[in-house]
């Protein structure tokens, strides 16, 4: 797993890629507006995201996939 490093640059490179015409997430703040806000918001998120991590360190997966090739989409078998 790769080293994560969080700053405030980087946060206010995340929000300047944000797309202002999609539609806004559950805090209902439009992408325009975080885009426009991004100098006064990216200390407070970068503060908020490196609180998090410490807070909740990334566990190490020890989970394994199990790849299984699924059978063919047949119709058939959906109508009967």
């Amino acid at each position: 797993m790769r080293h994560l490093i969080i700053d405030e640059r980087g946060v206010k490179a995340l929000i300047r890629k944000l797309k202002p015409d999609k539609a806004s997430g559950p805090d209902k703040l439009p992408n325009r507006v975080l885009q426009q806000c991004s100098e006064e918001l990216a200390p407070g998120l970068t503060h908020i995201y490196i609180s998090t991590r410490n807070h909740y360190p990334q566990k190490k997966c020890r989970k394994t996939g199990d790849r299984r090739t699924l059978p063919p989409y047949s119709r058939r078998a959906v109508d009967n």
